[in-house]
């Protein structure tokens, strides 16, 4: 009990699961499943903080329109959202186009989305739209007819659409020091210019290679796996 009391304690200390890994590899008292499953408990409240950090960030920029090529409260289009909102919540920086945003971090499967992987949406076979899974089978988007918005992945038009998902933010991150009041006031000069041209999308079967015989789901079942 003193062992499983101290890896607790390293992992709340260092805000990473890493550690208390390779100590429970090390250790010698039986049965690694209480730690284990504190470490489940733990990512469970990093998912939480981190859902919460979304759709917090969404309730902020209620209202704002979408606009291909803005990058400001006044119009933002969907890949320029994910852009501010990364930076500003988890100082997490990804280029400018959801095409490029495709080749960041990891691949995710459907059925393993956390709260913060990116979503990415095709059309026609190209990358067309990008939003961040958000928990609930939802995720929050900047959309051209509603503006900075939270639709549901099972919704006709976006599960028909959806061709997979990526995991950007690090493993490591510290959320128990998130900022209270995140700061979405940063220059963004180093991005004019940088408008997103939709002749230049990369192919989705290039970017976000599929599952054979995986059709979108009409209805949220969690067993049947789609895109990816």
């Amino acid at each position: 009990m003193r062992t499983l009391a101290f890896l607790l304690a390293a992992a709340l200390f260092c805000g990473t699961p890493h550690t208390l890994l390779a100590q429970a590899a090390d250790s010698d008292e039986g049965s690694d499943a209480p730690v284990l499953l504190a470490m489940s408990h733990m990512r469970r409240s990093a998912e939480a903080r981190i859902e919460d950090a979304f759709r917090e960030a969404k309730a902020d920029w209620d209202g704002t329109r979408y606009r291909m090529g803005g990058m400001s409260r006044s119009g933002i289009d969907c890949s320029a959202l994910m852009v501010v909102w990364f930076r500003g919540l988890f100082d997490v920086r990804l280029p400018r186009t959801a095409a490029e945003q495709a080749r960041e971090g990891e691949r995710v499967l459907r059925d393993d989305l956390r709260a913060g992987d990116l979503v990415f949406f095709s059309n026609g076979g190209r990358v067309s739209h990008i939003g961040v899974y958000v928990g609930n089978d939802e995720f929050a988007h900047s959309a051209s007819s509603t503006g900075v918005t939270v639709s549901s992945l099972y919704d006709g038009y976006w599960a028909a659409r959806y061709a997979g998902a990526r995991r950007v933010i690090p493993f490591d991150l510290d959320v128990e020091n998130l900022p209270d009041v995140p700061s979405f006031d940063f220059d963004l000069s180093e991005y004019d210019g940088m408008m997103p041209d939709l002749e230049e999308m990369l192919p989705g079967e290039e970017a976000l290679p599929a599952e054979p015989n995986a059709p979108a789901p009409s209805a949220p079942v969690r067993s049947a796996r789609a895109g990816w």
